[in-house]
């Protein structure tokens, strides 16, 4: 926590010095940082955390669920839920539970159909009125196409695929509690982050206006088969748990095969084998395989895939891997060519099921695609 913020000129000179607000003032009280939020959506760095939130619509305030009530909730653009609770560091009780009452909320959401969120949501207040749903959305989103949002709202709440954000002026982040946790709904496609919002003002007696300044303390994601990447900002350390584990009994060629639907194994069962025969780097996991190469003196893994589901080279994996621009930007090309698989893609999705989310006539393209990429990566310099 930085203790105070300066102004200076270009000379270097202080012109004025802003100092830090202690919770011990007791400033304000969650009720005042809910409307904060609903009112200044941008305070809560949702890209920072993953870029398919790049900004945030606030819907309500207190949506009502079987679990309780959804301090805030908002939805991307694209029709992606986040939803936030709002905890103060001066109750600690409530930061023992934060975690798993957002879960627990996000379990009530998951699954549900379109019409009971949009229920919940007509429930719950907005800049102190109760408002239709669709007006919520068309006061802050013009000109939106509602059958298509309608269905990434229902994509959303299908997938479990929620952003789930515990807001507060100081926050306990303790790992083994949200792991457990994240075990519990290992179904869902959540993601979760802690966020500090520190308050700056200057000296003196008056006490507002006051500074604003978000900080994301921790972020998990949630990956498929309850493979969790923990990584901590700041002084805390890095837990990393990969999807390919080393053990004794790992998947072969043959097991992969028989286990893949057979509508999709016919376009992609050759495109392995050929593969194979030209000497690339196929990593046999326990439950799949990724594709590696070597680059800048590091192994670097391109893909992985699955019996169940296809993975996308997503921007966020490829920054994150370090992998390079080029063959990623004609890989994003070609999937732009195909509709369903290319509104996944930009909502950021990662896995996608075979016969629920790719449709068959789409799945020869993927294929071609991944295969280009694989190729590109392999020759590139």
């Amino acid at each position: 926590m930085i203790e105070n913020l300066i102004f200076v000129d270009k000379n270097h000179a202080t012109n004025k010095r802003l100092y830090f607000v202690s919770d011990k003032e007791k400033l304000f009280d969650e009720h005042w940082l809910q409307e904060l939020l609903i009112e200044n959506p941008s305070l809560l760095p949702s890209k920072e955390l993953d870029e398919a939130w790049p900004e945030l619509i606030p819907l309500g305030r207190e949506v009502p669920v079987k679990a309780g009530s959804i301090d805030n909730i908002y939805i991307t653009r694209n029709g992606l839920v986040c939803l936030v609770e709002t905890k103060l560091w001066r109750n600690f009780e409530a930061h023992r539970t934060v975690v798993a009452q957002i879960i627990a909320y996000a379990k009530d959401l998951a699954g549900m159909p379109f019409d009971s969120f949009k229920e919940c949501v007509e429930k719950s207040t907005l800049f102190d009125k109760k408002p239709n749903f669709w007006y919520r959305i068309s006061k802050q989103l013009k000109g939106v196409n509602k059958i298509e949002f309608q269905h990434g709202v229902q994509e959303s709440l299908n997938h479990g695929r929620f952003l789930l954000l515990i807001v507060g002026d100081k926050i306990y982040p303790e790992v083994a509690m949200i792991l457990d946790t994240i075990q519990s709904a290992p179904n869902l496609e959540y993601k979760i982050g802690l966020i500090e919002l520190h308050m700056y003002r200057e000296k003196g007696e008056i006490k507002w206006p006051v500074l604003v300044l978000p900080r994301v303390v921790m972020k998990t994601k949630e990956k498929i088969r309850s493979v969790v990447r923990v990584i901590y900002e700041g002084k805390k350390p890095e837990i990393d748990v990969v999807a390919f584990e080393e053990g004794e009994t790992k998947l072969d060629f043959k097991t992969f095969e028989e286990s893949m639907p057979s509508d999709y194994a016919k376009d992609f069962i050759p495109v392995l084998q050929k593969w194979i025969e030209d000497g690339f780097n196929v990593y046999w996991g326990k439950t799949g395989f990724s594709i590696r190469f070597f680059w800048k003196k590091r192994i670097k893994s391109i893909i992985d895939i699955y019996p169940d589901y296809f993975t996308l080279l997503t921007e966020d994996m490829m920054l994150r891997r370090k992998l390079p621009n080029r063959p990623f930007q004609e890989y994003k090309k070609r999937i732009e060519l195909l509709p369903i698989v290319n509104r996944l893609f930009n909502q950021g999705r990662r896995y996608l099921y075979y016969e629920r989310d790719i449709p068959p006539e789409e799945f020869p393209g993927l294929v071609k695609a991944t295969d280009i990429l694989v190729r590109d990566f392999m020759t590139v310099e």
